[in-house]
């Protein structure tokens, strides 16, 4: 994607650059997020009605700048011109539970996943909006849903892991925490689940180590 600044009139690739951009400052590294916004700042000075380029920007102002009112604004105008856009739909939806409206959140990522029914990130948005309104049961079957499309997207088996942790069912919060550990093919990396499940069971030497292992992955890198 680096190779579509050489078009510097060319908008709809300053669109897909914002849009990888944007994935990974949700999914990766936050600073990401600074990327996505000067190609999506890019895309509009170019064409002011691009889509791509105000959903990247609108995801900016809401989780990384935290400027609540403009984003809703920029999600608003840009619904009006593509009220079926998925991805337009699921940040309006984090809006949403942002702003503690879950129920409005749940709405759009339902939304977002009928207008694109086989992407696993949008299915696993709509799990995640349930599991926060408490709906464990609803938000498994996302999950399971969003692992039935991609068995590799990994942030589905962590989302498992939390919701079988709250009701204590450890031994398969344990299950999916350690699949999500293995997938990152980190050692340093997706341990948090396991940490506190080692914790809350009184594995203590287990849990002291993943501690160890975070701490001297931040002390390595500062920014984690």
């Amino acid at each position: 994607f680096e190779c579509l600044w050489l078009s510097t009139d060319f908008s709809i690739g300053f669109d897909l650059l914002s849009s990888e951009y944007n994935v990974l400052g949700g999914f990766s590294d936050p600073e990401y997020f600074l990327k996505s916004k000067d190609c999506a700042l890019e895309s509009l000075r170019i064409n002011p009605n691009e889509i791509e380029a105000q959903q990247s920007l609108s995801a900016n102002l809401l989780f990384y700048d935290w400027d609540f009112r403009s984003a809703k604004n920029m999600l608003q105008k840009a619904i009006r011109l593509s009220p079926k856009h998925p991805e337009l739909r699921r940040t309006y939806g984090f809006y949403f539970l942002i702003m503690g409206n879950k129920h409005s959140a749940i709405y759009e990522h339902e939304l977002a996943t009928k207008y694109d029914p086989y992407n696993p990130i949008l299915v696993n948005g709509l799990g995640l909006m349930k599991y926060f309104n408490e709906q464990l049961d609803e938000a498994r079957e996302e999950f399971f849903r969003a692992l039935e499309i991609d068995p590799k997207f990994r942030p589905a088996h962590e989302k498992l892991g939390w919701t079988y942790a709250l009701e204590e069912n450890w031994e398969k919060a344990i299950t999916h925490f350690q699949l999500y550990h293995e997938m990152t093919g980190k050692e340093d990396h997706g341990l948090t689940g396991l940490g506190y499940v080692y914790g809350m069971t009184g594995n203590h030497d287990k849990a002291y180590n993943i501690l160890e292992k975070l701490s001297i992955r931040k002390w390595k890198n500062k920014e984690v």
